[in-house]
């Protein structure tokens, strides 16, 4: 069974989302979440490097305590 495929134990389908780099339909039990594979995966970080993505503003100290 495919990873974009597979299903739960109660063999229902999970529940579907979209890879961030490509859209495929991917499940959020994905070795690979949030993305369908690691070409994606990769693709996505090279975007940071190569400065396509930014973090628009400062981080704020509340930003941080978000994470806890």
């Amino acid at each position: 069974m495919s990873e974009h495929t597979k299903t739960n134990d109660a063999q229902q389908p999970a529940e579907q989302e979209s890879c961030r780099a490509c859209g495929t339909n991917i499940t959020p039990d994905s070795k690979t979440y949030p993305f369908c594979s690691p070409r994606c995966r990769g693709a996505d970080l090279l975007g940071w490097f190569d400065g396509r993505y930014k973090i628009s503003r400062d981080v704020k100290d509340s930003d941080l305590d978000a994470l806890d």
